[in-house]
């Protein structure tokens, strides 16, 4: 899986270096508000 959001905050297992490794391989993003996040979840980013 691709491009998924996760937050509000990060669980906190997820050290900084666990999160670039998410971020670069998978994606992951953290969640900011329903305003900004809703229309990149809607196209699917």
């Amino acid at each position: 899986m691709r491009n998924i959001h996760l937050g509000p905050t990060l669980p906190a297992f997820v050290s900084p270096n666990v999160l670039k490794i998410l971020v670069d391989k998978f994606n992951i993003q953290p969640t900011t508000t329903v305003a900004q996040d809703l229309p990149l979840v809607m196209a699917g980013k």
